[in-house]
């Protein structure tokens, strides 16, 4: 998210009187053009391309329809909003390209999420300080794609020229990674 759309966000936010949750808001209203636009922007250009979508008069709206969801100042609103709007688009474009392009269905993902602890999502949670073990990381991978053996991982995790089968491992790797801190980063914006 840009600091232009962070700083409106801090604008717009004001004390609301019933709080529901900046997090749900930022998923409930993102729009499906918005939306089919994060996945195509992250199947051709990855991550970078993430960093102008949604489009800023998408994010302007969606800061207008979920201004009044959560208590606090508005600086702690904007935080969340932004860590809820990046957790979310990640989350968006990874889940959406391992459904189209790896034939990973989102029941699979949604059951290989489950299956980790509070404590060990929560690892996966963007941040400088915060970063799962490549053993975390693996468990979650192989729950999703059993076929992913633990020599071809960390393979993929040492060497600088793998050979072909751990290469063609590597993009579904990647984006069960970002799935995964996606989703734990949403998540700990719907948890304040």
């Amino acid at each position: 998210m840009s600091a232009a759309i962070a700083a409106a966000a801090v604008v717009a936010f004001a004390s609301p009187a019933e709080a529901k949750g900046i997090a749900d808001c930022v998923a409930r209203v993102m729009p499906a053009d918005a939306r089919a636009a994060i996945v195509s922007g992250y199947e051709s250009g990855g991550t970078d391309a993430l960093k102008s979508l949604p489009s800023q008069a998408v994010v302007q709206a969606m800061v207008t329809r979920c201004k009044n969801e959560e208590r606090g100042t508005r600086q702690k609103q904007a935080e969340l909003f932004g860590r809820a709007l990046a957790g979310y688009t990640l989350k968006v474009a990874a889940e959406g390209s391992l459904n189209q392009r790896r034939h990973v269905t989102s029941p699979a993902l949604e059951s290989a999420w489950s299956k980790l602890s509070a404590a060990e999502q929560a690892q996966f949670t963007y941040s400088a300080e915060n970063s799962p073990s490549l053993e975390l990381v693996y468990r979650f991978v192989s729950t999703v794609r059993p076929d992913i053996t633990r020599a071809q991982f960390d393979t993929l995790d040492k060497s600088e020229s793998p050979p072909a089968d751990v290469r063609a491992i590597a993009p579904v790797v990647e984006e069960l990674i970002h799935y995964a801190m996606g989703r734990a980063t949403f998540e700990s914006a719907r948890a304040g």
